[in-house]
């Protein structure tokens, strides 16, 4: 049997600078990836939150649309804020004159990012509703300009409103 130094085994030895680095590294790599560097994804976490909103507003839409069979053409209409912007959130609907709704979004120092919100409707009279780039379904006509300004290709729409 061998015998054990005295040595290696010391209570007192502690960690090597080595090992306190590898530990320091991996805690700021951590942290760079808690903290989401890019804004971009920022933006799309906006747009995706302000569409899921967007889903409260839609029955309004829809049913200025069936009752006058014309879509809503400013937000008192569709009963929505004046200025648009809902319980000081950095994004607001803004309806506008053609039917189209612009979802206007305040994104990092100030910017802002307009993605559009266009209803389409088929023979039957049911509505879809197109979000930013998305592609008409065949079938259905569209209401409204495309006024998006957020860019797909730099990752600030979601999948969704992309092409």
């Amino acid at each position: 049997m061998r015998a054990i130094s005295s040595k290696s085994c010391s209570p007192d030895r502690g960690f090597t600078l080595i090992e306190i680095l590898v530990v320091v590294a991996i805690v700021f790599l951590l942290a760079f990836l808690a903290n989401d560097p890019d804004p971009r994804y920022a933006v799309i976490a906006k747009v995706r939150e302000a569409l899921g909103r967007f889903e409260a507003v839609k029955p309004q839409l829809v049913a200025h649309y069936e009752r006058t069979r014309r879509w809503p053409g400013r937000n008192e209409d569709a009963a929505l804020p004046e200025d648009g912007f809902l319980e000081g959130k950095s994004y607001g609907f803004h309806v506008q004159a053609d039917g189209s709704v612009l979802l206007r979004v305040y994104w990092s120092k100030g910017e802002l990012g307009v993605v559009s919100l266009r209803p389409a409707v088929d023979k039957r009279g049911d509505v879809v509703w197109l979000c930013g780039n998305a592609r008409v379904p065949p079938g259905y006509a569209v209401v409204g300009a495309n006024r998006t300004t957020l860019k797909s290709s730099e990752r600030q729409l979601p999948r969704e409103c992309a092409n």
